[in-house]
């Protein structure tokens, strides 16, 4: 059955997508790319490898622009500040301390971390699981996050999340750790991924708590929240 991106508000192919059988954020969860007939079995439909990685689960909270001096990059198009679900997320070096991040095309986190060059890289724990469709399927247009979380419900539960204000950014009190990511300046990207766009980070603070449990895809895949590989 087909689905429409509803990310990009089309039905399949999406203009931004032309090459994927169902969006990520479709009802679906997350897509697998087309085989190459070429280079692959067409008989079969299989994910590619890297899809049965359980990675670990971070939430970027990023600001708006507060003024026309603020990054080069792009403008963001609305005054909110948000946060996200990021999967896409590596340290690469060691000494500068820096992360690559994907940025996902269409989405208010991208156009703030790319106006102002800078967002809080916040690890999740394993409590937090429940905010998978708020964090990471809803917009920051359409839904005020923040408040959100103050009275989160889902099918089952009603939860209140804490959260405080970090470098400027508001973050989940319980995350098991955050970053300041300051994207490199002339090194730094962004550079055009495909549906993503990849950033090159400092990190430029830490901030350490004693939350344990990590949260890793592998956890959402077992609770239902991703389809399982």
């Amino acid at each position: 059955m087909k689905h429409h991106c509803t990310l990009h508000a089309q039905k399949p192919p999406c203009n931004f997508h032309p090459n994927i059988t169902r969006c990520h954020r479709s009802n679906n969860n997350y897509y697998y790319p087309k085989l190459n007939a070429e280079s692959s079995d067409s008989s079969t439909q299989s994910p590619p490898p890297y899809a049965r990685l359980s990675v670990p689960v971070y939430s970027l909270s990023t600001l708006p622009p507060t003024d026309a001096n603020t990054s080069t990059s792009s403008s963001s198009s609305s005054n909110i500040a948000t946060l996200n679900l990021v999967t896409y997320a590596s340290p690469i070096s060691i000494q500068p301390p820096r992360y690559a991040l994907g940025l996902y095309k269409g989405t208010l986190s991208r156009e703030n971390m790319l106006a102002t060059g800078r967002g809080v890289l916040q690890l999740l724990g394993k409590q937090h699981a429940p905010l998978f469709h708020l964090l990471g399927k809803t917009s920051g247009r359409d839904v005020d996050k923040f408040k959100a979380l103050m009275n989160h419900t889902t099918t089952t539960t009603t939860t209140t999340t804490t959260t405080i204000q970090w470098k400027g950014h508001t973050i989940l009190e319980d995350c098991c750790g955050a970053m300041e990511l300051v994207i490199v300046p002339g090194i730094g990207g962004p550079i055009e991924c495909g549906d993503h766009d990849v950033v090159i980070c400092d990190v430029t603070a830490t901030y350490a708590t004693d939350t344990v449990g990590i949260l890793y895809t592998d956890h959402l895949r077992n609770l239902g929240y991703m389809a399982s590989i």
